[in-house]
């Protein structure tokens, strides 16, 4: 049996949440450093919120909407039963959106997003950085404002888009490693942009690609102040009607602090979930073959039908478990590394345990039969109907000596050659 269904938040689910936070009351924060978690209608956690945030929340008697698996925030559907005047809090924590966009909205509500500060509230556009085709924040048509300020928006095709749209206000937010641009504006009017940060926008690689900041012709009496720009794709602050080094124009007035030119390399990614999910083992990663471990319904194979196995066999997995008791030189946190795949063109997903801790997830996808996969376990995450397990950014704590790490067969009939492990150095 398939592990679990893709939970898609929409309309009832948001409504109930939204309903329970009114009905917490208006408990004051005042004094204290922290949000006034009660005012908002909807307070949302993610996955890796610390725990001391989520105590807080639920000391201000709110119970938090715990977003996680991917999809995306909020619509206007979602946003339509919620009221014409809506306000969500973003607890620090990363956020992973799918393939569209995070917050989709089309103005017909006055709406405030607001995080823990940039670089605490980090979005993500998904595990394949790049890939996304929507936007952190989307804003297409109305004249109702919308206010989004205090977060980190990274990975989309457009870290926010403004389509036919007034009054949309940017304070605080960084827009960073979006594939077309950090800020697209087209027939945006009177909006307002400040304090914001654009870098290593566009794409990858050295080239006149991608912009921090990008207007069209249409887009008139936009400002702002207090805005830095680093490190795009193009050197240029505007792609239309023309390229000026400081600020647009047209009748548009935002100003930006270039501070460098044109990034001939990307920087290296720093956000821990993309650096985690992008993770590869290198030259010092260390080898385990599954044949070494004992097995229960599973099999030992040599056949032709995987290419080329190390050590040339393999472990079949039919309905029971591996168990690989491996000794780790020194102990630490470590990334783990599973290499396996699908002999039969159907999606391979097991569970796999570290020391008896959590269970997680691996997952094989059947297109690519016949061929071994890398796949680091982690929690459920689904991608165009694949699953695409959201990797533990703290590694597995791995003792001194012996470490047992067991697959138990939960969509079953996989095929495992071996794993890989490698220490996680300390900044």
């Amino acid at each position: 049996m398939k592990y679990g269904t893709k939970t898609i938040k929409r309309g009832a689910a948001l409504l109930a949440a939204a309903l329970l936070l009114t009905l917490a009351g208006c408990t004051s924060s005042a004094g204290t450093g922290e949000p006034d978690y009660a005012s908002y209608d909807l307070v949302v956690t993610a996955w890796d919120t610390p725990q001391q945030v989520l105590d807080a929340v639920r000391n201000a008697g709110v119970t938090p909407f715990q977003h996680f698996d991917g999809d995306s925030l909020l619509a206007p559907g979602d946003l339509a039963e919620m009221g014409e005047k809506v306000s969500v809090y973003l607890c620090e924590g990363s956020y992973e959106a799918g393939d569209g966009d995070f917050i989709l909205t089309d103005g017909s509500c006055e709406l405030t997003v607001t995080g823990a500060g940039a670089g605490k509230t980090v979005v993500n556009a998904g595990g394949n950085l790049r890939k996304n085709t929507g936007s952190g924040l989307s804003v297409s048509g109305g004249e109702k404002p919308v206010k989004l300020s205090g977060l980190t928006l990274q990975g989309f095709r457009y870290g926010v888009l403004i389509e036919n749209a007034s009054g949309v206000e940017l304070q605080n937010v960084e827009l960073a490693q979006n594939n077309f641009a950090g800020l697209r504006m087209e027939a945006a009017t009177g909006c307002t942009v400040n304090g914001c940060t654009f870098s290593a926008n566009g794409g990858p690689g050295a080239g006149d690609v991608g912009y921090g900041l990008s207007l069209d012709d249409r887009s008139t009496g936009n400002t702002g102040t207090g805005n830095v720009y680093s490190g795009n794709g193009n050197a240029n602050a505007v792609d239309y009607p023309s390229f000026w080094a400081t600020s647009s124009d047209g009748g548009n007035s935002i100003e930006l602090e270039l501070e460098d030119g044109p990034a001939a390399v990307q920087p290296v990614m720093t956000d821990p979930v993309m650096e985690a999910q992008n993770a590869r083992p290198g030259p010092d990663a260390l080898r385990y073959e599954m044949e070494q471990g004992g097995c229960v319904g599973a099999g030992i194979a040599d056949g032709d039908k995987m290419e080329a196995p190390s050590e040339g066999q393999y472990v079949y997995l039919f309905d029971g478990t591996i168990t690989l008791r491996i000794d780790v030189p020194e102990a630490g946190s470590y990334r783990l590394f599973v290499v396996g795949g699908s002999d039969d063109g159907n999606d391979k997903c097991d569970y796999i345990q570290v020391n008896g801790g959590p269970q997680y997830l691996t997952s094989f996808p059947g297109e690519e039969q016949g061929v071994w996969q890398l796949c680091q376990p982690g929690t459920e995450f689904w991608s165009n109907g694949v699953l695409l397990p959201l990797v533990p950014t703290e590694g597995f704590a791995l003792n001194e000596g012996e470490n047992e790490i067991v697959i138990t067969a939960n969509w079953g009939y996989s095929v495992y050659d071996c794993i890989y492990i490698e220490k996680i150095q300390e900044n």
